[in-house]
């Protein structure tokens, strides 16, 4: 308990300047010509201090993946920590998450989030949410690796994963791009949702090898394909414990 109180008392001032100025940074940057791997370098620089800071230990498994490919990782979504722990994990691809519109609206952060490439999608107007799904479509044929919770909000369980959206796999099929699927386990220890208590401890990140689904599955077979991707993460899942 002792050491949760501290880690509290260090993490919350240390989290808040830390990423105030790192807000600044990549505002300053961001009116400079060819920054744009720059702000990521200092993204990245954000996320390994705040999983320092909240006193997580990572372990990690199945991550030994050929780092001249961009792929679509698919994520369970345990904690708003699970941002910094995949930023950190995930770091030789860079991956830019695709996130609900509202976090694009907080002041500071959600330009901020905008600038360094990261993408909102509306979950509610569907044909806002089909552009969106475009967009990043065309951000995956530019290189870019994403990065999708298709769980769409953080999981209390820790042992469940939650009903799944359709828009990760119909851009699998789309763009063609091999998905990995890749689980977190621990964060939601480590910072329960609804509490400012950080509680330091092992957090635990493993991936299933590549799948290229335009070798088994057409559009039309997309719900099963989000099905089929949901079984292989619930497994990894129920058999990684922290």
């Amino acid at each position: 308990m002792f050491r949760a109180v501290f880690t509290t008392l260090f993490f919350i001032p240390f989290f808040l300047l830390f990423t105030l100025l790192i807000i600044v940074c990549v505002g300053l940057l961001a009116v400079l010509p060819g920054t744009g791997r720059l702000m990521r370098d200092v993204e990245l620089f954000w996320a390994k201090g705040v999983v320092f800071a909240a006193g997580i230990q990572l372990e990690t498994q199945g991550l030994e993946l050929k780092q001249d490919t961009h792929y679509l990782f698919v994520g369970n979504h345990q904690s708003w920590l699970d941002i910094p722990v995949f930023l950190s994990v995930l770091a030789p691809f860079r991956p830019r998450f695709v996130a609900k519109e509202s976090l694009f609206s907080i002041p500071l952060f959600g330009r901020t989030i905008r600038r360094v490439g990261h993408l909102a999608i509306n979950r509610d107007n569907n044909r806002k949410g089909m552009r969106d799904i475009q967009e990043v479509a065309e951000r995956i044929k530019q290189g870019d690796s994403i990065l999708i919770f298709p769980e769409g909000t953080r999981n209390l369980s820790s042992g469940q994963l939650q009903d799944f959206h359709i828009g990760a796999f119909v851009l699998a099929l789309k763009t063609e791009q091999p998905l990995v699927p890749i689980i977190v386990q621990g964060t939601g220890k480590v910072l329960q949702r609804g509490s400012l208590m950080i509680c330091p401890g092992r957090v635990r990140v493993r991936a299933a090898a590549p799948i290229r689904v335009r070798d088994d599955y057409t559009v039309k077979q997309r719900t099963q394909l989000k099905k089929d991707i949901r079984a292989v993460m619930q497994d990894l899942l129920t058999e990684t414990k922290v």
